[in-house]
C-alpha cells in the first residue's frame, strides 16, 4: 500500500501542489482573519514555518454508506523561530491527482 500511495503522490506531483495550495490558503488567511493571525504573531510568510508532516490514504464510509476515498497531505504550521505548534494544513485529493478540498486549522 506504501509503494501504490506513493506512486499516486509522485506521478501526479501532489506535494508540490499542496505546498501551493497551502501558500494560497495563508495569504488568504492573513487577510481574512487579520485578528486571529496577529494573536498568533503571524503577519507574513517569513513568520511561519511549515514542515510536511504525512501523507496517508483514507477510506471513509459516511453516514448514508457513501464512500469517500482521498490522499490526505498533511503539514503542520509552527510558529517561526520557536517552531510553536499551531494548527495544520491538510490538502485532499483523489486516487487520479485531482485537488477535492483543503482545511487550514489553527488550533
Amino acid at each position: 500500500m506504501k509503494e501504490q500511495l506513493n506512486k499516486i503522490v509522485e506521478s501526479h506531483g501532489l506535494i508540490d501542489q499542496t505546498w501551493e495550495y497551502f501558500w494560497n490558503s495563508y495569504d488568504y488567511y492573513l487577510i481574512e482573519e487579520p485578528e486571529e493571525s496577529d494573536e498568533y504573531g503571524l503577519t507574513d510568510r517569513y513568520s511561519i514555518k511549515p514542515k510536511l508532516h504525512s501523507i496517508s490514504y483514507r477510506i471513509r464510509k459516511g453516514d448514508f454508506a457513501i464512500e469517500d476515498e482521498a490522499v490526505i497531505v498533511c503539514i503542520y504550521m509552527l510558529l517561526n523561530p520557536t517552531e510553536r505548534y499551531i494548527g495544520y494544513y491538510d490538502c485532499l485529493f483523489d486516487s487520479e491527482g485531482n485537488f477535492i478540498d483543503d482545511f487550514f486549522v489553527t488550533e
